[in-house]
């Protein structure tokens, strides 16, 4: 997984009731002989509700190296605390730090706030969109130094079809509030098969444009992923 300024809450979100409940992941890969390659990665979403409160910790990290040199190297973590002052509106605050060496980000911090609107909510679907803004301040490589004031504009789509299949899909919009033609855009589609009660597949695919990235590094990643998720 790419480290980005975009989450994804929506699957943990969609179980039901206060309390709490988490999903981890961990991959170990190893080659030797005529491949040399070795791949590492962990990630986890976790979430505890009250009556009118929210608070979710995300974090992730993942590094790869191919016949010695490293290739992937990034993670970054999420806190978010989440109110319900009413059945159709809530009010979101949260802070993130992230990195990764191979879009010569040393570092990225947000912290901001949202409103999240429910559009439509029934047994099997869920429909959200959300309007906030955030302060980010970011290091790259060369250490350049930017402070940037940016719209946080999303809309999630949940569809659990039973209770072995679901899927979901997010678009968020991220510009700048002082230069327009500065902005991220990702849309994520993915799906979860259950197992068991504690075990699922997952399979992710995330399109990501940033118009303003250091010199040489590519505007837009491409990104698919599958594995298993423990639920606890």
């Amino acid at each position: 997984m790419e480290s980005q300024a975009f989450i994804n809450v929506e699957e943990v979100r969609r179980e039901a009731g206060p309390g709490f409940v988490g999903k981890s992941s961990g991959t170990l890969n190893g080659q030797k002989g005529n491949t040399d390659k070795f791949a590492f990665g962990v990630s986890t979403l976790n979430i505890y509700r009250e009556t009118e409160n929210e608070y979710l910790f995300l974090g992730d990290y993942n590094f790869s190296e191919t016949f010695g040199p490293t290739d992937t190297n990034n993670g970054r973590a999420h806190v978010r605390y989440t109110i319900h002052p009413d059945r159709r509106f809530s009010i979101e605050t949260f802070v993130q730090s992230e990195f990764d060496q191979f879009k010569q980000i040393q570092n990225r911090d947000l912290v901001g706030a949202n409103l999240r609107h429910r559009l439509g909510k029934n047994d099997h679907e869920s429909f959200y969109a959300g309007y906030g803004t955030f302060l980010e301040y970011q290091i790259w490589g060369d250490d350049e130094v930017f402070r940037t004031l940016r719209a946080n504009l999303y809309l999630s789509y949940v569809n659990k079809f039973n209770d072995h299949w679901s899927s979901y899909g997010i678009f968020y919009l991220q510009p700048s509030w002082l230069e327009m033609r500065d902005f991220r855009f990702e849309l994520q589609a993915g799906a979860n098969a259950t197992i068991t009660q504690r075990l699922s597949l997952t399979a992710q695919l995330s399109i990501e444009t940033e118009t303003k990235r250091p010199a040489g590094v590519k505007p837009t990643d491409l990104n698919y992923t599958s594995g298993l998720i423990l639920k606890y």
